[in-house]
């Protein structure tokens, strides 16, 4: 009985995946056939800007950008955006154990990017919603984070000298992490 039990939970988990999947293609298929241009961007970011001594301390992150602008207009630039960033050697539970435990977690956001043309510039922002696992054993948290940034596009090349992130995970003022970094990509039109 227990194995039938967890058998139809395995195929519940599955169904919910699969179906997840479905929802998600059907949607960037959507998005790309209605995208005025088609953003990818790659960089790394850090997690905090401090004095020298501490910035040893920082864990550097991989960030990797998609981006659909739907709307193309009078230099405004609209549209769904995907992120997804690893962080290297995160602490967890610090100062508990003598021996620190380090992770590298992985965090997958969705959500919107404005972006308007000013001259050779771009200025713009975001809001993203995403989700990320530190440990085997915990959950995942839910992630909101808002980004600033300015980029220059030169043909189909796109360089993000700066862009700062905000995330927060929890209740208002917990667990917030503040990010800066730089990235450099393709525009697909």
């Amino acid at each position: 009985m227990k194995k039938q039990v967890t058998e139809s939970i395995k195929g519940i988990r599955y169904g919910v995946l699969i179906g997840t999947a479905v929802v998600l293609a059907v949607l960037i298929i959507t998005c790309v056939t209605h995208a005025q241009s088609v953003q990818v961007l790659v960089g790394g970011a850090i997690s905090e800007l401090k004095n020298p001594v501490e910035q040893i301390r920082n864990k550097p992150t991989i960030s990797v950008d998609a981006k659909y602008n739907i709307v193309d207009k009078s230099g405004w630039k609209f549209g769904p955006a995907f992120n997804f960033q690893k962080t290297y050697n995160v602490e967890l539970f610090e100062g508990l154990y003598p021996d620190e435990v380090y992770r590298n977690p992985n965090a997958y956001f969705g959500g919107v990017e404005l972006a308007k043309k000013a001259g050779p510039f771009r200025f713009g922002g975001g809001f993203f919603l995403g989700a990320r696992k530190l440990h085997e054993s915990f959950n995942y948290q839910l992630i909101r984070k808002y980004r600033a940034f300015f980029e220059v596009p030169a043909g189909h090349f796109v360089f993000r000298p700066f862009y700062a992130e905000a995330e927060a995970s929890g209740g208002f003022r917990q667990n917030r992490a503040n990010r800066f970094g730089a990235s450099v990509g393709i525009e697909f039109y």
